[in-house]
């Protein structure tokens, strides 16, 4: 069976199939300089044993430098997706659990998609957490540290992105519990004709079997997302063998 199992539920990550962001501006890989920014940062919050700085909602990650004043994204669709666009608008987002965020819009064109939205926020690490999340007109709920589960990362700390890192993300608050296994499996990937970029598959165990089925169609739902660097924004994603979205408007233009 080609596929990834997990004993043990670790935690972590990302939000649905858009976002991410770039890398920093000395390339990936062996030679990158990656620094956690805002290490020093006065503390102002400590969950489940993060540290949150007093302005964590600037995310300055050197994958996903974004904040309340960065433009909105507009990824266009190809292939199977040709003729549809993907949104995501970002936005102070008050406190959660006594944390500063990052309010994060995303809109997608799929059917009967509905709204989704993230509040995001930076640790001293330079972790990237999701600490509450709202799905349409339902209500809001704390996830990750801040509703008192493992970690949820968007991206884990800098000195953590290299080939072959693996991190999950656990949604304790839903039910059935929902597993994504996030890795990433390049920072030199090619793809859409554009070089250099660090690729992350997260793959949903959605059948709830304890595995990640890496094919592409399968049991499982498989997104791969790309970051470029040097734009501090995210590049896109592609959500079918055939078809995905680049950003081609606002920071990621």
């Amino acid at each position: 069976m080609n596929g990834f199992r997990v004993g043990q539920a670790v935690i972590v990550a990302f939000v649905v199939v858009s976002l991410g962001a770039l890398l920093v501006v000395g390339g990936c890989g062996a030679g990158s300089t990656r620094s956690a920014g805002g290490a020093a940062d006065a503390p102002a919050v400590t969950l489940g044993g993060y540290t949150f700085p007093s302005n964590s909602q600037n995310l300055t990650h050197p994958d996903l430098t974004v904040n309340p004043a960065t433009p909105q994204w507009v990824g266009v669709g190809y292939g199977s997706c040709s003729g549809k666009t993907m949104s995501t608008t970002w936005a102070a987002g008050g406190s959660v659990a006594g944390v500063s965020t990052l309010k994060m819009t995303l809109k997608i064109p799929l059917p009967a998609e509905p709204v989704q939205y993230q509040w995001l926020a930076r640790d001293t690490l330079g972790n990237i957490h999701v600490l509450q999340v709202k799905t349409g007109a339902e209500a809001s709920r704390l996830v990750g540290v801040a509703g008192g589960y493992p970690a949820w990362f968007w991206l884990p700390r800098p000195a953590s992105m290299t080939p072959g890192h693996t991190w999950y993300r656990v949604e304790g608050s839903f039910a059935p519990i929902r597993i994504t296994q996030n890795r990433i499996m390049s920072t030199s990937a090619t793809w859409q004709g554009k070089a250099g970029l660090v690729a992350v598959r997260m793959i949903e165990d959605t059948n709830h079997d304890g595995v990640f089925q890496t094919t592409w169609p399968g049991p499982d739902t498989r997104r791969d997302i790309y970051y470029s660097p040097g734009k501090h924004s995210f590049y896109g994603s592609q959500v079918m063998a055939a078809g995905g979205y680049v950003i081609s408007v606002g920071t990621g233009s």
